[in-house]
């Protein structure tokens, strides 16, 4: 409930924080300054926080006699790689839109790989020095999660341990993004993930010759990420 508050309150402070901000555009330097139609690639550091559930419950004949949990949260830093197309819209070109394929590595003990795809609205509010442009980003992304270090299937089997390494998010993805040359941007985002948390990752169960039966499991999930990406500009032709 505390990770879930929190999420909501920095997704409620950085939807604000564009609403704010784009608010600018209207005292910025009027310029004729846009951006084009390009292919795009990126690469950048990510920051994520992470937070795995450990459940213990045990049955008697069908019956809970009694379970217990316990939680924590953790830190990860990595790399952020993308690339894909934008485009934008209309005379002035404030308006567009991304589609991107994104790949990013967190290194911490389970490791933690993720892989997709995502689409964003973009809007440049702000212009200056007839060099730099400023704008916003609001999407969603399509994601696999894969955690490195459970083991696989076969290395657990006949021991009773269930593991599902590769689970699916569905992450919001904003924040903002400056280009200063046709060919140079970069970007600052944070990815909220709305999905809930799978019911394990890692999971053993035992029944005992009096019926009793034990099990116990651990999920991860990834809270939320921070990255900045320099991005290379491509002409499209």
């Amino acid at each position: 409930m505390v990770a879930t508050s929190n999420k909501q309150q920095l997704l409620g402070l950085s939807v604000a924080a564009l609403l704010t901000l784009s608010s600018l555009s209207a005292k910025g330097t009027q310029s004729s300054l846009s951006e084009q139609n390009a292919f795009y690639v990126g690469a950048g550091f990510q920051y994520s926080n992470y937070s795995w559930k450990w459940k213990w419950k045990w049955k008697w004949s069908g019956t809970y006699y009694g379970n217990e949990s316990q939680s924590a949260s953790y830190q990860a830093y990595g790399v952020d790689v993308r690339g894909g197309y934008k485009q934008f819209f209309g005379e002035r070109k404030k308006w567009g839109a991304r589609y991107y394929g994104v790949f990013s590595y967190n290194y911490a003990v389970p490791t933690n790989l993720a892989w997709g795809v995502g689409a964003d609205a973009l809007y440049n509010f702000y212009a200056f020095q007839n060099k730099y442009l400023l704008g916003a980003f609001l999407g969603l992304q399509l994601m696999g999660s894969s955690w490195l270090g459970l083991g696989s299937k076969a290395a657990w089997k006949g021991t009773g341990v269930q593991t599902r390494s590769t689970t699916f998010q569905l992450p919001i993805n904003l924040g903002f993004r400056m280009s200063w040359t046709q060919h140079q941007s970069a970007e600052l985002g944070v990815l909220i993930p709305i999905v809930p948390s799978p019911s394990y990752n890692w999971r053993y169960s035992y029944t005992w010759y009096d019926g009793t039966t034990t099990s116990y499991s651990v999920s991860y999930r990834r809270n939320v990420s921070i990255y900045l990406t320099m991005c290379g500009v491509f002409d499209s032709g």
